[in-house]
């Protein structure tokens, strides 16, 4: 518990410049609890739009800290 509190903290000062009220603070918090979630999922569960849940997902993906898969083929 206490090394997914850091990591927690450390994905933070990433965004430490970014807006109190962003959307990728939740986001931080929630990948924290849900680890493999769709954008529709986070939408839902954080009660924000598609495009603000897209945007914070983007954010995390761009530092590294989210990984977006491979469009599946079937």
């Amino acid at each position: 518990l206490d090394r997914l509190q850091s990591v927690e903290q450390e994905w933070r000062a990433r965004f430490e410049k970014v807006r109190s009220d962003s959307v990728v603070h939740r986001m931080i918090a929630y990948a924290m609890i849900k680890p493999v979630f769709t954008i529709n999922d986070a939408q839902n569960d954080l009660g924000v739009s598609f495009a603000a849940a897209n945007g914070a997902a983007r954010a995390l993906a761009d530092e590294g800290l989210l990984t977006v898969p491979p469009p599946l083929l079937r």
